[in-house]
């Protein structure tokens, strides 16, 4: 995924309509989200990091890709669905995606716990 020098994630719209995700599809992306959380609050604590993006065009682009929504659900099934870990982390101290990206700023992704 290429990402433009000038993202500003401070302007979600924007940052969205750069990253080429049009506000139908970022909605879709939502509830489809929310089909594996399960929870409108733990959906929104997602949807609502400034990360959200960067994460929507990734999935975006899954989605977009040859086999299409089938494999972005795949996806998120696997590391979503019925799986608080996403959200609590692994026993052991590491912490889950959705702490992890609250916490910290996009800039520091590259060093992200999941690779």
């Amino acid at each position: 995924m290429s990402v433009p020098n000038e993202l500003d994630l401070s302007d979600r719209l924007a940052a969205l309509e750069q990253l080429d995700v049009s506000p139908a599809a970022n909605s879709r992306l939502v509830n489809i989200t929310k089909d594996y959380i399960g929870s409108d609050r733990e959906t929104a604590l997602m949807v609502f990091t400034r990360a959200w993006p960067l994460l929507a065009a990734r999935m975006a682009g899954i989605a977009r890709g040859p086999e299409g929504e089938q494999v972005l659900r795949a996806r998120l099934k696997a590391g979503l669905g019925g799986n608080g870990a996403w959200a609590q982390g692994p026993p052991g101290g590491s912490v889950g995606l959705r702490n992890w990206l609250v916490a910290n700023e996009p800039e520091t992704w590259r060093d992200a716990p999941w690779g």
